[in-house]
């Protein structure tokens, strides 16, 4: 469901002078204290490291603007660490709320911080699920056609600066994208955690398969969904529900990729014959078939239909198309060996199906 939320406390000044005095004289010989400054110096952020071992990073924020000052208590949380649990895998869910609560206040009353965690409003929330595959192969597969499928023409790509091929490269085991509202990371959770523990071999197998699916919502997503549900306000409470979660990821699921099912070439040109459609129509679907497989990527083959003549509108109906007979126009390799993969949007419904059983086990 989710796995990190910043939520923020609006204080007054002498609450603000209160809290710093508190997290100074609590930090003397435990943990780090440390100053951010912007804004020309108007701006002043405390961080502590006080309770970082449980979950809890805490700032404390004076912003200066106009003559007028605001100041904040702010808390990034790991709610898996502050509920003890210390894998990498699983997520945080809306019946573990009661709990977490209890917790994150205990933590704050011990060193000082008397503000309930109730009053906080949300910053930015992390939405996740994981999908397990068979093995790491198919895990990798599906990581690959996922790549080649994903439609990010509203989104910035980050690359980084490769010393060996000497060029800038997208990331190679995942699908990093943002805008000012959002940031969809789609990768391999065995893969990243090779390179945060490379030393580890073995102990990691448990990684093996699975993928992990994250939309991180920052301030101008959650104020929009505060507005779009009819929300009373910002109530960090309102957004950690599994309706939000499952509604959140499926709408970015189904904005970024197709919702037909993978099949290879020679199986999709024959679904699309096989079904009542103008001649016409048929030539521009295997056209997009094969230069989508000639090109790797749905996106660049749309960019050189659209480039030859294609209008866009045509191709977006083109699009619904393939959705209808359940056939995504990337199409698998058949070096693969491979004939068949359900659809992103069918793995993520399985995910959340799989979730709420396993939960529904749990309470019984």
């Amino acid at each position: 469901m989710f796995h990190t939320i910043e939520t923020n406390l609006k204080l007054t000044s002498r609450e603000y002078n209160y809290y710093k005095e508190v997290l100074y004289e609590n930090s003397k010989g435990k943990s780090r204290i440390y100053k951010q400054i912007g804004n020309n110096g108007q701006n002043l952020i405390l961080h502590c490291e006080l309770l970082k071992s449980n979950g809890i990073h805490i700032k404390l924020a004076h912003f200066s603007n106009n003559d007028f000052s605001h100041f904040f208590l702010i808390l990034i949380v790991n709610p898996k660490r502050v509920l003890g649990n210390e894998d990498f895998i699983s997520v945080t869910h809306e019946s573990d709320l009661t709990m977490l609560y209890a917790k994150i206040n205990n933590y704050l009353n011990e060193i000082g911080i008397n503000a309930p965690f109730e009053y906080f409003s949300i910053e930015r929330i992390d939405y996740c699920y994981n999908y397990a595959f068979l093995d790491e192969l198919v895990s990798s597969r599906f990581m690959e056609l996922l790549k080649k499928g994903a439609l990010l023409n509203d989104f910035e790509i980050p690359t980084y600066y490769s010393n060996v091929q000497k060029r800038r490269l997208r990331p190679e085991d995942a699908i990093y994208a943002r805008n000012g509202s959002v940031t969809i990371n789609i990768y391999n959770k065995h893969a990243q955690m090779l390179k945060c523990y490379p030393y580890e071999g073995n102990c990691l197998d448990e990684y093996r398969g699975i993928l992990r699916f994250e939309i991180q919502c920052n301030r101008p997503k959650v104020r929009g969904m505060r507005y779009s549900n009819g929300l009373p306000d910002m109530n960090a409470f309102h957004w950690m529900t599994e309706y939000f979660s499952e509604k959140t990821l499926l709408f970015y699921v189904k904005k970024i990729f197709c919702k037909g099912d993978f099949w290879t070439l020679q199986q999709a040109r024959q679904i699309v014959q096989c079904n009542n459609f103008r001649d016409s129509t048929k030539y521009a679907m295997i056209y997009l078939l094969d230069e989508s497989n000639k090109k790797r990527s749905l996106s660049k083959a749309l960019d050189n239909m659209l480039a030859e003549g294609f209008h866009p509108d045509y191709l977006s109906r083109l699009l619904k198309k393939f959705d209808d007979i359940n056939v995504n126009p990337v199409t698998i390799p058949t070096n693969w060996g491979f004939s068949h993969f359900d659809s992103p949007l069918r793995i993520i419904l399985q995910a959340i199906d799989d979730i709420q059983q396993k939960h529904v086990k749990e309470l019984l």
